[in-house]
């Protein structure tokens, strides 16, 4: 095992959008005894990457960060991420990450609209927004991924384009476009029914992949980008099936112990992944990879032929992938859909 990701579930207040695991509260010292208690467990832990996510990580100060980071054995490690809202980063702030040994933030831009941004119930401005990515290059960070959502509700393609044209001249190393999805329980479910249709969003994504591509974007996985060596290292664990380890309510772990593969659902409780729950995940994944499945590290993973045992789905949706001797991989037609056809991976329910 080789990940981490810190969990922080703190925010002021909530995105109208967001459904993850946060609150308002919360006791630092009592997360620090719990990290120190589930990093016990695994004594000669050292990653190779580290992910604080949320929540709002950059709602802790510098030296709560640095007490985190003491726990760890960081001899290895490659990549160090923090997630920060732009509301919170000053340029002194930005430089004591830097100085406590963080090298990669992901910033939630999210929009560079400020309609947009006060729908979304973001606490940054867009001001903000630029001004806090100004304070983390000057503070020296090279390595700077930044979010954008898109299918809001009543958006228009003019809209768009102009926060991803804002994002190009910002021209992070790594930029994460995400559908807007609205579960039940969040405010702006309320405007679900304004939402662009389905071959509006698709076009979305399409001017999105094609913008990127002809900036200088690399399309690695079906809703990331980067220049060229700036993927993300922490999330391509995750896409490759590594095993990883995740500290505070609300993350999630996924390793093995006693032979079992367990995973943990953040809230205490775990659940031991069976041989068929885990080949599927692993192609679902790996097949959103815009490299696609390595057949190879799938038949000695599982002992079997990828082709033989699924040729019934590649026949089925044969317009829809490329296949080689070594790799399956979806094509880029098949990429806005990708869910319906990955999920005819899922056998084990």
């Amino acid at each position: 095992m080789e990940h981490l990701y810190f969990h922080i579930p703190w925010c002021l207040k909530k995105c109208n959008y967001c459904s993850f695991y946060s609150k308002q509260d919360f006791d630092f010292e009592q997360y620090l005894e719990l990290a120190k208690r589930e990093l016990s467990q695994f004594p000669d832990f050292s990653p190779k990457t580290v992910y604080f996510g949320g929540g709002t990580p950059s709602l802790l100060s510098s030296a709560q960060l640095s007490k985190i980071l003491d726990l760890l054995d960081l001899s290895n490690v490659l990549e160090l991420t923090i997630e920060c809202n732009p509301a919170d980063v000053s340029l002194n702030y930005a430089k004591e990450l830097r100085e406590i040994g963080f090298n990669r933030v992901s910033l939630g831009i999210q929009s560079f609209l400020e309609s947009e941004l006060k729908l979304l119930g973001r606490r940054a401005t867009l001001e903000q927004n630029f001004q806090s990515f100004a304070f983390l290059r000057e503070a020296g960070f090279d390595n700077i991924s930044c979010d954008l959502i898109y299918g809001l509700p009543n958006q228009k393609l003019d809209d768009l384009l102009i926060s991803l044209s804002k994002m190009v001249e910002l021209r992070p190393e790594h930029i994460s476009t995400y559908l807007l999805s609205l579960d039940k329980n969040v405010p702006l479910y309320t405007q679900k029914n304004f939402i662009p249709c389905d071959e509006e969003l698709e076009n979305f994504y399409l001017e999105i992949r094609e913008t990127l591509l002809k900036t200088g974007y690399q399309h690695y996985e079906l809703s990331n980008f980067c220049l060229p060596e700036h993927e993300s290292q922490h999330n391509l664990a995750y896409w490759h099936g590594k095993s990883y380890l995740g500290i505070g309510y609300g993350a999630c772990s996924c390793y093995r112990k006693n032979g079992k593969l367990i995973r943990t659902d953040g809230f205490g409780g775990d659940e031991e992944i069976t041989t068929e729950k885990e080949e599927a995940e692993f192609i679902f994944l790996n097949l959103r990879l815009t490299e696609g499945l390595d057949t190879k590290v799938f038949g000695e993973k599982f002992c079997a032929d990828f082709g033989e045992k699924y040729s019934g789905i590649l026949e089925k949706y044969r317009e829809f992938f490329s296949i080689s001797r070594e790799r399956v991989s979806l094509k880029t037609e098949a990429y806005f859909v990708s869910d319906e056809i990955l999920s005819e991976f899922i056998i084990y329910e």
